[in-house]
């Protein structure tokens, strides 16, 4: 009695905890602050285009009604219009348009034996099946119609693919890569971290290093720390700034290890390892370029989250290259992570515009005097790369802020004004370039 009372006990405190543990889940999920969004193709969002004009009729004689839809299924198939049914209450689709006459077609249907409307009427119906219950609800008000419907789109879609357990570890991954982001010695502060979600263990994080190669993007650098992993890599790793685990020798347990080629390095091979980024997750601060999209898909990733949209981004906002059918890969896209919780209120936007009118002055200050240039030179505490990207900046034409602001800001003396500005140090908080 006492050792099954016990046991009662016990399985009473694991449920207790288990509830606790639950409870704390989802109130910590309640708490961000931040929408994932699904980076879907545009005919998911599309509404319905009722593009495609046919010949609808109905039947004097109801009893026939059988007989008729057989004929019509064998002497006028419509493989286009699959996903229309046939009869929509009394009245009958009978072919496109385009497809044949109505005389053509009537003259057919009386020879059978078939006695239709005297004027067939012709409906313009969608052409393309519906991917979506919107969609799908849409069309049959149009003509009825079939859905073999995507449970799986559907909760993309809803965003409801995570559950709070699954947010917060996009949250904790997402900071570490704005963590490394602002780590980095680039005026491109974007940060990258490769995730192995199986083990739930970070396997590379890397920031933006182009300063020092061109070709090094976060994304870049952070899949050669990856391939580094399986004894391969393209580039040497001396930056501190970067990581990369130590404990990836071992492969992920529930990972489909892919064929590979004779070009995909035979160390990976041999040792048993995932091909590169087979059945990690990436999480990027910034949508990230053709070039870095493309390096996804040659690298096997199954998922890329990121925080903010770019201007050249390749993962929704020029293109969507993970969803290219050409292509012998594609992989998940999820973006808006952790973006609400950095959107830019009022306060921030002000110091980002004087941190970059400031560095405006400093570069007319670099090419219009020596002595300033060799000062700044000479100083540790911020890079050369920012005040090259201040020159590019300066030859650009900048926004109407900061002309007037830069021009406020020349009538004083530019030296004082170099010693008496607060320094940029390219956190979030001064400088919006992660989101």
């Amino acid at each position: 009695m006492t050792t099954r009372k016990n046991s009662d006990d016990e399985c009473e405190d694991e449920q207790r905890k288990k509830k606790m543990k639950t409870d704390d889940t989802r109130k910590s999920a309640s708490d961000i602050q931040w929408q994932l969004k699904a980076v879907l193709a545009d005919e998911v969002y599309e509404s319905v285009k009722t593009d495609t004009a046919v010949y609808v009729t109905s039947l004097t004689d109801k009893s026939d009604m059988s007989r008729f839809i057989k004929f019509l299924c064998i002497e006028y198939p419509i493989p286009k219009l699959h996903h229309l049914k046939r009869v929509n209450k009394s009245r009958i689709l009978l072919q496109i348009v385009d497809e044949v006459s109505e005389d053509d077609l009537k003259e057919k249907l009386v020879s059978e034996g078939f006695k239709v409307g005297e004027k067939f009427e012709i409906v313009h119906v969608p052409s393309k099946k519906p991917l979506t219950r919107t969609q799908y609800t849409e069309a049959n008000k149009i003509w009825p119609c079939s859905i073999h419907e995507n449970k799986y789109l559907e909760r993309m879609l809803t965003g409801d693919v995570f559950n709070g357990e699954d947010m917060l570890k996009h949250e904790k991954y997402m900071q570490m890569a704005v963590d490394a982001a602002k780590r980095g010695g680039s005026c491109e502060k974007v940060g990258a971290v490769v995730v192995d979600p199986v083990l739930d263990q970070v396997v590379s994080d890397a920031s933006d290093d182009r300063d020092k190669h061109p070709l090094k993007h976060a994304t870049m650098v952070a899949i050669d720390l990856v391939a580094r992993s399986q004894k391969g890599g393209a580039w040497p790793c001396s930056n501190l700034d970067f990581y990369l685990s130590p404990e990836t020798s071992e492969p992920s347990p529930k990972v489909e290890h892919k064929k590979r080629g004779s070009n995909d390095g035979e160390n990976a091979a041999n040792s048993g390892l995932p091909y590169l980024c087979t059945g990690y997750y990436i999480y990027l601060t910034r949508e990230p370029c053709a070039m870095c999209a493309m390096a996804l898909v040659h690298s096997r990733i199954l998922r890329t989250f990121y925080g903010c949209p770019s201007t050249n981004g390749a993962l929704g906002t020029l293109a969507k290259v993970h969803l290219l059918k050409d292509l012998n890969h594609r992989f998940e896209v999820f973006s808006g992570v952790l973006r609400d919780k950095y959107s830019l209120n009022a306060e921030v936007f002000e110091a980002a515009l004087l941190c970059i009118t400031r560095c405006t002055v400093i570069a007319t200050a670099l090419l219009l005097d020596p002595e300033t240039r060799e000062e700044e030179e000479n100083r540790s505490d911020r890079p050369l790369s920012g005040l090259r990207t201040a020159t590019s900046l300066l030859l650009l034409q900048p926004s109407r802020d900061i002309q007037s602001k830069t021009s406020s800001f020349l009538s004083s003396p530019i030296r004082s004004f170099l010693r008496g500005t607060p320094e940029c140090d390219g956190n979030l908080e001064c400088c919006d370039v992660i989101f």
